[in-house]
């Protein structure tokens, strides 16, 4: 197993996990006509409305890669950033 893979939990469900951050991959009811597959992130600051989640999709494969390769290329922003953090209140 790689450090780096999606993990399967109950069925239909997915995770991928990165520096204490996670994103998931969930299916949805067949009746759902904005995709098939609804993703989800956890433990990445500064998540907000534009980062558009819940996101959908149709395709597995797809969603998997694009949810892993923003999760890899987020954390690499953050971690980057020279930007000074505002101080929570």
């Amino acid at each position: 197993m790689s450090a780096w893979e999606w993990i399967e939990g109950p069925p239909g469900y997915w995770s991928y996990k990165l520096d204490g951050a996670e994103v998931t991959l969930k299916k949805r009811q067949a009746y759902c006509d904005r995709g098939h597959w609804d993703g989800m992130v956890f433990g990445v600051p500064d998540i907000d409305f534009q980062d558009s989640f819940p996101r959908y999709y149709m395709d597995e494969t797809r969603a998997k890669l694009e949810l892993s390769e923003w999760l890899h290329w987020r954390l690499k922003r953050i971690r980057d950033s020279r930007i000074e953090k505002t101080p929570e209140k």
